[in-house]
């Protein structure tokens, strides 16, 4: 509890302090030649609504059930962890460690998931396998599937 209340309790900010890093962060994003001021999704038209990732700011990603919420989550994961070098940590309620890593390793190699559970796999797919996903090992990703975390318990992992 202690680390809990030093690391989340915050006071008042002098607005002094706060418009030199807003102006800070408009001098980054000028000398940047797409304006590209936070971390890239890999999504043209979402970073261009968002400018990217920042620090400090939620965003919520919510849709009716099976309309590809997981699936576009984990592709931003990838494209930040691989493409940036950015750690990234996923937190998945529903879906299990092994399983998103599985639709991880399907959209790097390109190949359908249910092939892949089923080890139906082509010759020229074994190869696309070994090669593709290759970036996939090394990638800062770090997945917690713990059953019905609380958002106590997430921010504290965080």
């Amino acid at each position: 509890m202690d680390i809990n209340d030093k690391n989340f309790r915050t006071d008042f900010k002098e607005v002094g302090a706060l418009v030199k890093a807003a102006s800070k962060q408009v001098r980054e994003a000028t000398e940047k030649p797409d304006g590209m001021a936070g971390l890239p999704s890999g999504f043209v038209a979402l970073d261009r609504m968002t400018a990217g990732f920042h620090p400090g700011t939620l965003i919520i990603l919510a849709a009716r059930p099976a309309m590809g919420k997981t699936a576009f989550a984990l592709s931003m994961a990838r494209n930040m962890a691989v493409d940036q070098g950015k750690a990234v940590a996923f937190f998945s309620l529903e879906m299990t460690g092994v399983e998103l890593a599985m639709r991880l390793i399907s959209g790097e190699a390109q190949i359908p998931g249910d092939k892949l559970k089923r080890g139906e796999l082509e010759e020229y797919e074994r190869v696309q396998l070994e090669t593709r996903t290759e970036s996939l090992l090394s990638a800062p990703i770090y997945i917690d599937d713990t059953p019905g975390l609380s958002v106590f318990e997430l921010r504290t992992k965080a």
